[in-house]
């Protein structure tokens, strides 16, 4: 926030300033000024463009595969937009990724975009809307269509974006001039896309590779792990000697060490953790509410220090009652004792389920104690519970409450032929997360493969290579989608703490991750624009599209008014996608 506040009062000096030097006659014709916006204009077209733009038939066949790809890409991105409109009012993920704070190109407001990563978020963005504005430039002049002005549009100091203004002459133009004009904006974005892609994986793939061991992402507060010092960045690579690499060797390493742990970083620092059973989330309702941060300190006088431990006595006292008393150490250090019923929590019972048709209460949360013989502990065990038994048998089902603990006699259903209960289960043991240690870890492996091309991410949409390109560009919100634990906002901050450059370029390692994330974010910005202007909506490329290939038809249709069909058929279009934008970025709200 005081980066934040910095940086508004440094647009309002710089804008006041420049004001006071327009109101003097102190700037030069070329320079303009809307408010914090600062715009360099031309109404030379530079000679340089101009012997570009004279390889007329060149520019003409690329632009003409442009207007392909953009006609195809007009009706997904129409598909997408529905869609995805539809996924914004029915399903509670959407409004993870479609929150309107991320339709904000600001780096530490919007989700995806790092505020460590500004420097070359900015340069990404620039590129993308430079490079199609030029692009439009220089088909307008293969196309015989002078271009009356071009320039550059900066916010205070920060490159902000390009335009280029024909003053509506490109209407001159045949259809087939107009629609290579509009298209090639798109089409050049897309290359760029395409080019910084190939180049970003042969740069990662021959130079980067993930320091061994578990990168901590973050440390839960409260946890040892927090006690202790460890926080994100580091690199934990020996648990008591025992070398670790990976998110699984630690977790099998820690499940068989001591309750005090001597942990090794790659720094070369090492930290003494003593472990105990902390909690780190808890249900806001239903049988077992304890605050995250309590500390359980024994089941049943028991002392336990690990989360293998806990689980083990209280399976163990839950034979005989599901409702087993736990000794905890809240925040204040205060020292009490607390019920805990051991079994899978569950958010609810579905209406038409089979637990629900045998009677059990629907619409509040309870706890699975056991099914048949099987006792719970965890969600897991529910799942494994249900594979062990089968559908149409008729089982005990123990069920606790806030109104208390009920036995029902309940006729498994079936779903995709497994047995089925009709609970929706949530992790944890009773509902609550604990944790013995208390860090969560940063997928740079996971990340490190997409960004080489040795891997596409769980993202299998066309069943070619065209995957591992597709997987670059879900990378900033993976986390929010689930593909992966965290997004990627590119080799920045302490992620850099996480990889190393190794052959020629090592002695270059800070530049590699600079121009590994340039390259990243130049793509990922020139695909973005280049996909947003292929939405069929007015002005952009993909309306004026719509309305001159619905004005050419209808001319050679003979229909009166085709112009006017041509704005009516592109308004409309206009109307459905700003409405399912709007549905996207507003409707999990309206909605609840």
């Amino acid at each position: 926030m005081q980066t934040l506040v910095a940086i508004g009062l440094g647009v309002v000096c710089y804008t006041l300033g420049m004001m006071a030097l327009q109101s003097r006659g102190r700037l030069p014709s070329w320079v303009r000024l809307s408010g914090p916006l600062v715009i360099l204009e031309t109404r030379r077209f530079p000679v340089a463009l101009e012997r570009l733009a004279r390889r007329r038939r060149l520019w003409q066949r690329i632009a003409d595969g442009g207007v392909v790809v953009s006609m195809a890409l007009l009706v997904v991105s129409m598909g997408l937009v529905l869609f995805a409109a539809y996924l914004a009012v029915t399903r509670d993920v959407a409004s993870e990724v479609n929150r309107p704070r991320n339709a904000l190109v600001v780096p530490g407001i919007n989700d995806f975009l790092p505020l460590a990563a500004t420097g070359e978020i900015v340069v990404g963005l620039f590129v993308g809307i430079a490079i199609h504005e030029l692009s439009h430039a220089i088909l307008a002049r293969v196309e015989d269509i002078d271009v009356e002005s071009m320039g550059l549009i900066f916010l205070t100091i920060v490159p902000f974006g390009a335009f280029v203004d024909m003053d509506g002459k490109e209407a001159a133009a045949s259809r087939a001039g107009q629609n290579r004009i509009y298209a090639a904006g798109v089409t050049a974005n897309l290359l760029v896309a395409i080019g910084c892609a190939l180049v970003l994986i042969a740069l990662v793939g021959s130079s980067v590779s993930a320091i061994g061991g578990l990168a901590v992402a973050s440390t839960l507060p409260g946890t040892p792990a927090d006690d202790a010092g460890i926080e994100r960045g580091d690199v934990l690579t020996e648990i008591d000697g025992v070398e670790i690499d990976g998110e699984t060797a630690f977790a099998e390493t820690l499940a068989d060490a001591n309750e005090s742990v001597v942990v090794d970083r790659a720094d070369g620092d090492s930290v003494t953790v003593n472990r105990s059973v902390t909690i780190t989330g808890s249900p806001d309702t239903g049988p077992n509410t304890l605050e995250p941060g309590t500390t359980v300190v024994a089941v049943n006088d028991t002392t336990v220090a690990t989360e293998s431990a806990f689980e083990r006595e209280l399976a163990a006292a839950s034979e005989t009652d599901p409702e087993v008393s736990v000794t905890v150490v809240d925040q204040t250090q205060t020292e009490r004792s607390e019920t805990v019923v051991v079994g899978a929590f569950v958010t609810e019972l579905t209406d038409d389920g089979p637990l629900a048709e045998a009677g059990a209460p629907t619409g509040e949360p309870a706890v699975i104690t056991h099914i048949g013989d099987h006792r719970l502990v965890t969600h897991e065990d529910l799942f494994g519970a249900l594979e062990a038994a089968t559908a149409g048998e008729t089982v005990s089902v123990g069920v606790a409450t806030d109104d208390g603990y009920e036995e029902y006699s309940v006729t498994l259903g079936t779903t995709d032929e497994e047995p089925y209960l009709g609970v929706v289960p949530q992790a944890g043991i009773g509902g609550l997360l604990v944790t013995d240690f208390g860090v969560e870890a940063y997928p740079a492996a996971e990340h490190l493969a997409v960004l080489s091309g040795e891997g596409h991410g769980d993202v299998d949409i066309t069943g070619t290579p065209v995957d591992r390109l597709l997987a670059l560009s879900f990378l900033p919100f993976a986390g929010m989608i689930g593909l992966v634990s965290e997004n990627f906002g590119g080799f920045v901050g302490s992620v850099t703490d996480f990889y190393t450059v190794a052959g020629p370029l090592a002695t270059l390692e800070g530049g590699v991750f600079v121009f590994a994330t340039i390259l990243f974010w130049t793509g990922w910005f020139s695909l973005l624009i280049g996909f947003f202007n292929c939405l069929p909506a007015y002005p952009l490329d993909g309306g004026r599209l719509i309305k001159t290939n619905v004005t050419a038809l209808a001319t050679r249709r003979s229909l009166s008014a085709p112009e006017r069909i041509g704005t009516l058929v592109a308004g409309a279009a206009t109307t459905i996608a700003a409405i399912s934008v709007l549905i996207v970025l507003f409707g999990p709200m309206l909605v609840g």
